[in-house]
């Protein structure tokens, strides 16, 4: 899930969870039900004729769910937030739980608070939770 936020001038920061691996690779934004691809991925040549080889991902950026070690907040700026580890997956797909992807995004939105002047009163915090 992307999160917005437009500026009066139309420019605006877009902001996501991105995945990370072991390695210290982190996903890109795009996934698929086989896994998330990595940050810079490639198109493999294909016909834009036929819809079944045009703008595929090459398969050697593509991660398994498995591999998931945690989650970071991203920017469309080039900002990264800081890094939650994956303590007890949640479910196959390996996602945040609900409270900790408010928790992860508010990364975001405070580095709003520092990239946009005067942004602070129009950007909203979530509510702490006892359980992380």
């Amino acid at each position: 899930m992307g999160y917005t936020h437009e500026l009066d001038d139309g420019d605006q920061h877009e902001g996501w969870i991105a995945m990370t691996y072991a390695d210290g690779r982190i996903s890109g934004g795009t996934s698929c039900a086989a896994g998330h691809y990595l940050d810079g991925y490639t198109y493999l040549p294909g016909d834009p004729n036929d819809p079944r080889t045009w703008g595929q991902i090459d398969p050697i950026y593509l991660r398994p769910n498995s591999e998931i070690t945690g989650w970071l907040p991203r920017c469309a700026c080039g900002w990264l937030g800081i890094e939650t580890p994956v303590i007890e997956p949640n479910d196959q797909w390996r996602e945040p739980a609900e409270d900790q992807e408010h928790l992860i995004m508010d990364q975001w939105r405070l580095h709003l608070r520092d990239a946009i002047p005067g942004a602070h009163p129009m950007l909203q915090l979530s509510a702490p939770t006892s359980n992380l």
